[in-house]
């Protein structure tokens, strides 16, 4: 089996000019985060963190305006809450956090990179960390998936250290344990820091659990790799045995517990209410790969992955694992499929589509530099010649690439929605047009209450959003639903919306266009009903937003 510091694409020496492009790239990407980083507006889920970090800075707790408390990745919130401490409230501080772990996430990338296939393989996925537009949406957005992707990262390299690092050559002899594990090449130490991670990363995102089902996966398969190789005699086949038994007998030994039973069948069976017109099928991730600014990156999975296979290269057998076995889960056994749902586990598919690039590199360069020296006549000439020669290979490398590069860019002017971001509607715009032809008695129905009232609004009396219907509570007493973290009343059918319009003789509705256009958000005859009977406000060069108003004393 391929020793992964072995092989020329391998070397993992950092020079002065490795560290100068590193630099370099970080603060491209610094920049490509920064940029405009205020402009957009809050999204849906961006409202979560900013008002649950605005209930710890006013309540000493995540209390949203509804008095329900928000409680879902905390480590994030509280990395707002210091944010907004530094930098004031707005939606720019309430994003910075995101920008820190995505930069920090193209360092660990390259760390990672430079670890397991060598310095050229950890630049070369950092410089697609760093540009590729799926990275930059997610470190522009106040929303929890960059710091689940950063420690999902760490998790994923210290418990691989853990268990495949460097054999000790003198294990401590006073600590029993730890001589034991270190002769089957164990680091408790490194095994310990994982579990913390892995554990901090679980209450960011719950999705982190199917790093279990990878490690199983993956030990399953070295087991069979060293019986082929070794036999049953072999140290190794012995070695992945216990792994495996170990490993099964902690899961078994987890599942006997009721409450994390309840809690698998739970999330296994989770399907919010704005996905159920939307149907899995196994090939959507595939689909979602299947993109401009993404196909290059399945190719070079794909050969990186063939690479991996024939060299025997272990610490590559350990990605394809945590890359493979929640990809099946995530198209053949949950029931909701978002990009942003497989963040955790997209470097790890750079890294390992990096890999192949860089043994097309490497072996391009060495088979230039044999060729230029037979043929140069001088030195000099062979070094300008493979300077050259390697440029125009490198540019015809990063070809498949520019789309992406290019994407991500420009990725401040679109819509981060497109590559499975937020979406940004102008709700700032929207307000500000709405508050100054508002009267007092005016009622403001809203798809996204929190992103209205946080633009200047105002107080937002009713949510016209039935994608979030699994988040409405009926309080005892009262006729109407309310959203569990806006204090707005829901509009949930026709008979509801008929019923506020008759009630208030003048009003306005905004809604995002997502919302307004989706029949899982906004019901098709309460649209309907929208555009017959209200004036539609057209705001130039908004077309992210849907303004209405009526009034019953205009006789219109």
């Amino acid at each position: 089996m391929e020793n992964p510091t072995a092989g020329p694409s391998n070397d993992r020496n950092l020079s002065a000019s490795t560290g100068v492009l590193l630099i370099l790239i970080l603060l491209a990407a610094a920049f490509m985060r920064i940029n405009g980083l205020g402009e957009a507006d809050l999204g849906f889920d961006e409202t979560m963190h900013t008002y649950a970090a605005l209930g710890i800075l006013d309540h000493g707790e995540p209390i949203m305006p509804s008095g329900f408390a928000y409680r879902r990745a905390l480590p994030f919130t509280y990395s707002v809450v210091l944010s907004f401490k530094i930098f004031g409230v707005s939606e720019w501080a309430a994003r910075v956090p995101s920008v820190a772990f995505g930069l920090m996430t193209v360092f660990a990338v390259f760390w990672m990179g430079r670890y397991f296939f060598g310095t050229t393989a950890g630049i070369i996925a950092a410089l697609l960390a760093a540009f590729l537009p799926v990275e930059i949406v997610q470190s522009r957005a106040c929303r929890m998936y960059s710091m689940y992707q950063f420690l999902f990262l760490l998790s994923v390299f210290a418990f691989y250290r853990g268990i495949e690092g460097p054999a000790w050559e003198r294990p401590p002899r006073r600590i029993p344990g730890l001589a034991y594990a270190a002769r089957w090449g164990v680091s408790i130490p490194f095994l310990a820091l994982s579990g913390i991670l892995l554990y901090i990363t679980y209450t960011v995102h719950a999705l982190a659990a199917l790093f279990y089902f990878s490690v199983a996966g993956y030990f399953g398969f070295m087991l069979i790799h060293s019986l082929v190789l070794e036999g049953w005699g072999g140290d190794g086949t012995r070695r992945y045995l216990l792994f495996f038994l170990l490993w099964m007998a902690c899961g078994m030994a987890a599942f006997a517990f009721p409450g994390i039973q309840d809690t698998a069948r739970t999330r296994l069976g989770f399907k919010p209410a704005w996905a159920n017109h939307l149907q899995p099928y196994p090939g959507y991730y595939y689909g979602f790969f299947q993109s401009e600014s993404l196909y290059p990156v399945l190719v070079f999975f794909t050969l990186g992955a063939v690479q991996i296979c024939s060299r025997l290269h272990k610490g590559g057998y350990y990605l394809l694992a945590c890359t493979g076995v929640p990809l099946f889960v995530h198209s053949c056994v949950l029931n909701v499929q978002k990009p942003r749902y497989i963040f955790d586990i997209f470097a790890l598919i750079l890294l390992v589509a990096s890999y192949a690039i860089a043994n097309f590199i490497t072996g391009e360069a060495g088979e230039l530099r044999s060729r230029l020296r037979k043929r140069a006549r001088s030195a000099f000439a062979g070094r300008l010649y493979f300077l050259v020669a390697a440029s125009l290979c490198l540019a015809a490398l990063l070809l498949p690439f520019y789309t992406g590069l290019k994407d991500g860019l420009n990725v401040k002017a679109m819509q981060a929605y497109t590559f499975g971001g937020q979406y940004n509607a102008a709700w700032h715009k929207a307000c500000a047009y709405v508050e100054r032809f508002r009267k007092k008695q005016d009622v403001v129905i809203a798809s996204i209450p929190l992103a209205a009232e946080f633009s200047g609004c105002g107080k937002i009396a009713y949510n016209l959003d039935n994608g979030e219907i699994d988040q409405f509570i009926k309080l005892e007493g009262e006729r109407w639903q309310r959203h569990i973290f806006a204090d707005a009343k829901c509009i949930i059918d026709l008979q509801d919306l008929q019923e506020v319009v008759s009630g208030h003789e003048r009003g306005w509705i905004i809604a995002d266009a997502q919302r307004f256009g989706s029949p899982s958000h906004v019901k098709r005859d309460v649209r309907e009903f929208i555009r017959k009977n209200m004036v539609r406000h057209v705001l130039d060069g908004v077309d992210s937003i849907y303004i209405y108003s009526w009034d019953r004393g205009s006789g219109d």
